[in-house]
């Protein structure tokens, strides 16, 4: 949360590590309080060409879940 509050104003963050650690818990939990603060957070449930997300007013958050399962549109998105 404190990257929220003092990065840069357009940022990309990566978590990364073992399968099972709470990685995407955190994401969303993340998402969740963001969501609270009035920011558009979540993810997109396939990425591609007619994939579109809402830019929030406050900011926006989006979570890439596997992104090795579709890195064509990631790198597209990126």
């Amino acid at each position: 949360m404190q990257w929220v509050k003092t990065g840069p104003r357009i940022s990309l963050k990566l978590i990364y590590g073992e399968g099972g650690v709470g990685k995407t818990r955190l994401a969303f939990e993340v998402a969740s309080k963001l969501r609270e603060k009035n920011w558009e957070a979540g993810q997109l449930a396939r990425l591609g060409s007619g994939s579109a997300f809402r830019l929030g007013a406050n900011g926006t958050l989006l979570v890439i879940d596997y992104p090795e399962q579709q890195p064509e549109c990631v790198q597209q998105l990126l």
